[in-house]
């Protein structure tokens, strides 16, 4: 937890990244909000020592709901990045009335139906360097022996075509634990709840005011944002030109006007 006044709880992406990408970036707005980081349950510094039953979209939930309550907060403005955008609507949808404000960045669908075009958008953007790396990277000695920093370039090289102005992944922090093989053992029991969902009908609880802030090359195709903010009443959709997944690293200005 860094800096003084509105608390905002952030959620990362993944699963099974933690909140290391965002930093230091989302740190300028430090001088304004207190900013609330967590590692997600088996993810980043977090415990992964968890019965495989608890290991549900829900439990994930849950988590959110404890930290408000840890906090001390009676409503909570709750963003999510990514993946962690999937997280922050299943807990606005399961606890309206403790949501004040709802800020999704770059998230994806609310359902399965947009998966197949988002990894068409993604693969478009994909150059020849991009797969001849990763498949060096790939069948290297280093990623067959699973080694945490092989995993680390695969995953900066995945994300490559996901900025549209590409000098700025190396600005992009991963960090992964030692034991992130385990990690991701422990989080493929997750899948049951992602094999097949679909939140749309539902977003229709959320009351609160909500931000959908999205990059206007992002994989996810901007009818699947567009449907969000149909369902949920009191939302507005901001789309970043020139922008990819992560605007707070390469659209930063932006990004924070929208969030101020």
């Amino acid at each position: 937890s860094i800096g003084k006044g509105e608390p905002i709880l952030i959620v990362h992406g993944g699963p099974g990244m933690d909140h290391s990408y965002f930093l230091p970036h989302m740190d300028e707005l430090a001088d304004t909000y207190q900013l609330i980081y967590f590692d997600q349950r088996a993810a980043g510094k977090s415990s992964y020592d968890i019965d495989s039953s608890q290991m549900s979209m829900q439990f994930m939930v849950e988590d959110i709901e404890a930290l408000r309550k840890h906090f001390s907060l009676d409503k909570v403005n709750l963003m999510g990045h990514s993946w962690g955008g999937l997280l922050a609507m299943w807990y606005a949808k399961s606890y309206p009335d403790k949501l004040k404000r709802l800020m999704l960045i770059n998230t994806v669908a609310a359902n399965k139906a947009y998966d197949a075009t988002a990894a068409e958008n993604l693969q478009k953007r994909r150059n020849e360097e991009d797969l001849a790396a990763l498949q060096a990277l790939m069948q290297s000695e280093a990623f067959q022996n699973q080694e945490k920093e092989a995993f680390l370039e695969v995953f900066k090289l995945n994300f490559a075509p996901s900025f549209f102005h590409r000098n700025y992944l190396d600005s992009l922090q991963l960090a992964f634990p030692d034991n992130y093989r385990e990690r991701q053992c422990k989080l493929i029991h997750l899948l049951p709840d992602l094999q097949a969902y679909d939140l749309y009908d539902e977003l229709a609880r959320i009351k609160a005011p909500s931000l959908i802030l999205q990059g206007d090359v992002d994989a996810t195709p901007l009818a699947a944002i567009e449907r969000i903010a149909e369902q949920i009443e009191n939302s507005q959709i901001e789309v970043l030109a020139q922008c990819g997944h992560f605007p707070f690293i390469e659209a930063k200005l932006a990004f924070r006007v929208n969030i101020e």
